[in-house]
């Protein structure tokens, strides 16, 4: 909630309407003991989901090479333990790591996938005005990051073409109702 009381408003859709709904969660939000949990269940299904082809393959590995790996409900080996572990430190709610192909690695956040649109737009500007040639998907998005750090205008800038975006109502388009065509034929 906001100082006064109220929360931000986001415009979802939601079967084709639009409706207001509230956001009530900011930076710095203290969170409910419900709200803890739901969020620290969501993370851990996330690290489960997101983790679970790394492990089906060391399994597989282990099994195309003879050697042995544990069974249903034993504890991780040591190194998959240490990889799993610096996945989870580096996760971002939001966030997917980048693939190397189009949209991948664009967070979920409209306001923060604006922004890195708008960065890596501004790296392949850059990169061609100093003649380093096309840079790869992989190489822009790790140069993201630094960017938005250096240049939180960019932030800014992508907060309001959003909002605008959010903002626009269909009552503002001033389109013709259905079957004004059909009678206008």
């Amino acid at each position: 909630m906001s100082e006064n009381g109220t929360s931000e408003q986001r415009r979802i859709k939601v079967e084709g309407l639009l409706f207001n709904a509230p956001a009530p969660y900011k930076t710095g939000h203290v969170l409910t003991e419900n709200e803890a949990n739901t969020l620290n269940q969501t993370f851990a299904e996330n690290l489960r989901n997101n983790f679970a082809k790394k492990v089906k393959s060391a399994k597989e590995a282990a099994q195309k090479n003879g050697g042995e790996f544990p069974g249903d409900g034993e504890a991780a080996p040591d190194d998959l333990q240490q990889e799993f572990s610096s996945y989870a430190n580096d996760y971002e709610f939001g966030t997917r790591a980048a693939s190397g192909a189009g949209e991948a690695g664009l967070p979920r956040d409209p306001v923060e996938r604006e922004a890195h649109v708008m960065a890596r737009d501004l790296i392949r500007q850059h990169a061609k005005s100093k003649g380093y040639g096309k840079l790869d998907a992989e190489q822009i998005a790790g140069l993201v990051p630094g960017i938005l750090a250096k240049r939180p205008e960019i932030r800014e800038e992508a907060q309001r073409r959003i909002s605008a975006k959010t903002s626009i109502t269909l009552d503002e388009l001033e389109l013709p109702a259905q079957g004004a065509e059909a009678t206008a034929q």
